[in-house]
């Protein structure tokens, strides 16, 4: 694990890259905030949803989720788990994808399914907080501080 760090501070400039991983890492974070928040509080999630009715908010999500897969397959090279993060990544991407597609195959049936999903209960929303903590976590981990990162603590002898 050493040499992938020293190879792509090497390679990216060593501020670079602590600070991509650092982007990431928080980036996890908000992410696992947020569907902690959806688990607790599924209404604010609804409330968040309802407001995607027309093109221009279709188009800002869209920015933003390509912007969000963008940030970690830059870190992908410099982390713990390059495989994992590049992996996670293609969630946000192909949200980001289908964001930028709603426009065009029509913001009614957007509107339909997000109307389909919250008349499904607090339960399928609350799943819904499950996905986006694991994808934030697989987000966060691999990009974690080494102050933070679990260590194996050696057995007392005895």
């Amino acid at each position: 694990m050493a040499t992938n760090l020293q190879s792509d501070t090497a390679s990216t400039g060593s501020r670079t890259g602590h600070v991509l991983r650092a982007a990431v890492f928080v980036l996890g974070l908000v992410i696992v905030v947020v569907s902690v928040v959806g688990m607790v509080a599924p209404s604010v999630l609804l409330r968040v949803a309802s407001r995607f009715d027309h093109s221009a908010a279709w188009y800002g999500i869209a920015i933003v989720r390509l912007s969000l897969a963008a940030l970690p397959f830059a870190a992908a090279k410099g982390s713990r788990s390059p495989m994992l993060l590049r992996v996670v990544a293609c969630v946000p991407l192909l949200a980001g994808l289908g964001a930028l597609a709603t426009p065009i195959v029509g913001v009614d049936r957007a509107q339909a399914a997000i109307a389909a999903w919250s008349r499904q209960g607090d339960g399928v929303v609350r799943l819904t907080g499950i996905v986006l903590l694991a994808l934030g976590g697989a987000m966060a981990y691999p990009c974690a501080p080494r102050w933070l990162r679990l260590r194996a603590r050696p057995r007392d002898a005895a």
